[in-house]
């Protein structure tokens, strides 16, 4: 199940933004079964503090994420994403605005 979502999140990115085709560094695919809110993490981990996807552990040199979420869930109960406004509307304003992958 995970190398195929793997496989395929892969290839949605790259027919998608094909300019950042040869740029990407494919980093480890997880599966959390469990909410959020009954996970058990420690502080340092908890998701749902505000945090950057940057760690000591994992630093990421400056380079730029791209993550690749799915609702896996067999009651069909939809996932909710807290980002402060609908994602068409996020969308609708950045993605026009998005420049090619630059070297820079």
């Amino acid at each position: 199940m995970m190398t195929r979502y793997r496989t395929q999140s892969h290839l949605l990115v790259n027919t998608i933004l094909p300019h950042y085709k040869d740029h990407l560094h494919l980093a480890p695919t997880s599966f959390r079964p469990n909410q959020i809110v009954t996970r058990n993490q420690s502080w340092r981990a908890d998701d749902k503090r505000l945090h950057v996807d940057a760690f000591p552990s994992r630093p990421n040199y400056g380079e730029r994420i791209l993550r690749v979420f799915i609702n896996v869930n067999p009651n069909k109960v939809p996932r909710v994403w807290r980002i402060g406004e609908p994602f068409e509307a996020i969308v609708d304003r950045f993605l026009a605005n998005t420049k090619p992958y630059s070297d820079w």
